[in-house]
């Protein structure tokens, strides 16, 4: 069973290659600026096609580490991860692909008091063909510009709760290019893992006979469901149950069926709020 999703063309391609650093800068301060609530990132393009989403890692004090970009389909794209200076301040992100070798270094700092981004590949090279700089020209309303030219205005939307909800993409006229959807926790993650279910802590084994178990600890009366995907988006195998007591808990992922070594997808939802995304390696 494949997951059913549009896949970008090549015109989204070439356009995703020109916003994709804008967006990994708003992922940036979305994070910074909620505190670590965000769950995920989702893109669209203006006639409302999925083109990207993006996850986020947390370490166990809520500060975001890294992010995982998926194509709609949840094909695995690239892994960024984020380093920060003794402030707690992003200088920089590397981001790899799915054998950990380099695709491009980002660099992020300030420029004439505004926050910049230099995107260089492995060749030293910009892929925007220049750095960009981002600057808040109103409340919620920021302005991206390149070479001393707007390029791009993205304004947030929030929730009357004040929580944020998504953003906007324009082109310098107003014209709507590409907006993101975000999704929130209520609380903090905690090594990818939603702070509302803090002693989850899923552990993953493979036993003798080729099946996999998944281990968990839910606090309260509890439906829980566990999904393993191939990183192409397929499904391999799903385990649910219903109404599990409080205490640590154990299924089996794989469904009766024998396992290849390789890597995949596992997530993990608990009463249907998606609380666990994560790589899972099996060797054997």
């Amino acid at each position: 069973m494949k997951l059913q999703a549009t896949r970008p063309s090549l015109k989204d391609v070439v356009m995703i290659k020109k916003i994709f650093g804008i967006v990994g800068l708003a992922a940036i301060l979305c994070v910074q600026a909620f505190g670590g609530g965000i769950d995920r990132v989702d893109i669209f393009d203006n006639a409302g096609n999925h083109l990207l989403f993006i996850t986020f890692d947390y370490d166990s004090e809520g500060n975001n580490t890294g992010r995982t970009v998926y194509a709609s389909d949840s094909t695995f794209l690239r892994y960024t991860s984020i380093v920060k200076d003794g402030n707690g301040n992003v200088t920089s992100e590397n981001s790899v692909d799915y054998d950990d070798n380099t695709l491009f270094k980002t660099s992020i700092g300030l420029q004439n008091d505004k926050t910049s981004l230099s995107i260089k590949d492995k060749f030293d090279m910009e892929i925007l063909g220049a750095p960009i700089s981002i600057d808040k020209s109103s409340v919620g309303e920021y302005s991206v510009s390149q070479s001393g030219s707007m390029i791009y205005k993205q304004k947030y939307e929030y929730t009357n709760d004040g929580m944020l909800k998504r953003i906007n993409y324009t082109d310098p006229s107003g014209i709507p290019l590409y907006y993101a959807t975000i999704s929130q926790s209520t609380g903090t993650i905690q090594g990818g893992i939603q702070k509302v279910h803090p002693q989850l802590a899923p552990v993953f084994r493979a036993v003798s006979n080729g099946k996999l178990l998944v281990s968990f600890t839910v606090v309260t009366l509890s439906d829980v469901k566990v999904e393993l995907f191939t990183l192409s988006g397929g499904l391999i195998s799903k385990a649910t149950a219903s109404s599990l007591a409080a205490g640590r808990r154990t299924l089996e992922v794989s469904q009766n069926r024998q396992l290849r070594a390789g890597t995949y997808i596992a997530r993990i939802s608990v009463n249907n709020s998606q609380v666990y995304h994560d790589r899972l390696m099996l060797v054997r």
